[in-house]
C-alpha cells in the first residue's frame, strides 16, 4: 500500500543519508557499521545485528550490535530461534558474495518476514555501495604491495614474470607487453610480451619479428 511504499522510501533515503555521512567523515568499516547498524532498530525493530565480511585488510571480521546472535547457516532467509525470529541477506561486491548481515528480531515476526526482508534489502543495498568503495580500495592497495615486493627482485626478468602473473589474476589481461631501454645499452630496446600471464617473446630467446622490426625503425640512427 502507500504507506509501505512510504516507509521503504524513507527507510532508504536515511540509509543513504547516514552512509553518505560516514564517508565524508573518512570512517573505517567497523566505525561505520558502528553507526549503521543500531538504525536498524529504527527502520526493522531489530535488538541485534552481526555483519560479518572482510575488513580493510581483506581478512575475514564479525561486526556485532545490540544483542548476541549466533552466526545462522539455513538458507531460508527467515528463521526462528528462542521465540524470536533471525532475518538474513547476503551482503555482494559486483554479483560476488562478500558476506552477510543478520538481523534479529524479537518475538514471532515471521508473518510480517516478507516486508522486513525487502526493508532489509533496500537497505543493504546502500551497504553494498560503501562495502564495494572498502573492499575496492583494499585490493588495489594490497595488489600495489604484491607488484613492488616482486620488482624489488634482483633477477628483473624473474620479477617482471612474477609481477605480471599477478596482475594477470587479478585483471585478467589477455596480452600485456613490456617495452623498456637495456640499462647497459640505452640504445637498445627490449622487450617481454605475455599471453594470459605467461611469458610468450622475448627478445633473446623467443623473438616477435613484427616487434622487432617495429622497435628497429623507432630507434634513433
Amino acid at each position: 500500500n502507500v504507506d509501505e511504499l512510504r516507509a521503504f522510501h524513507r527507510v532508504t533515503v536515511e540509509a543513504d543519508d547516514l552512509l553518505e555521512e560516514c564517508v565524508r567523515e573518512r570512517m573505517s568499516l567497523r566505525a561505520t557499521l558502528g553507526r549503521f547498524l543500531p538504525a536498524l532498530e529504527r527502520w526493522l525493530g531489530a535488538a541485534g545485528a552481526l555483519v560479518i565480511t572482510p575488513d580493510e585488510s581483506l581478512r575475514p571480521e564479525s561486526f556485532q550490535w545490540g544483542a548476541p546472535i549466533d552466526p545462522c547457516r539455513a538458507s531460508a532467509r527467515t528463521g526462528r530461534g528462542s521465540g524470536d525470529t533471525v532475518l538474513w541477506q547476503g551482503l555482494d561486491l559486483a554479483g560476488v558474495e562478500v558476506g552477510r548481515i543478520e538481523v534479529l528480531l524479537r518475538g514471532d515476526q515471521t508473518a510480517d518476514a516478507a516486508v522486513l526482508s525487502l526493508v532489509l534489502d533496500a537497505v543493504c543495498e546502500e551497504l553494498d555501495a560503501i562495502l564495494a568503495t572498502v573492499h575496492t580500495a583494499s585490493r588495489k592497495q594490497h595488489l600495489i604491495l604484491e607488484v613492488t615486493e616482486q620488482l624489488r627482485n634482483p633477477v628483473f626478468d624473474a620479477g617482471v614474470d612474477a609481477a605480471v602473473a599477478i596482475l594477470h589474476r587479478e585483471l585478467s589481461l589477455a596480452q600485456f607487453a613490456l617495452i623498456y631501454r637495456d640499462i647497459t645499452n640505452p640504445r637498445r630496446l627490449q622487450y617481454r610480451v605475455y599471453a594470459y600471464g605467461a611469458l610468450v617473446h622475448e627478445e633473446d630467446h623467443a623473438p616477435h619479428a613484427g616487434l622487432d622490426a617495429a622497435l628497429d625503425d623507432a630507434l634513433p640512427l
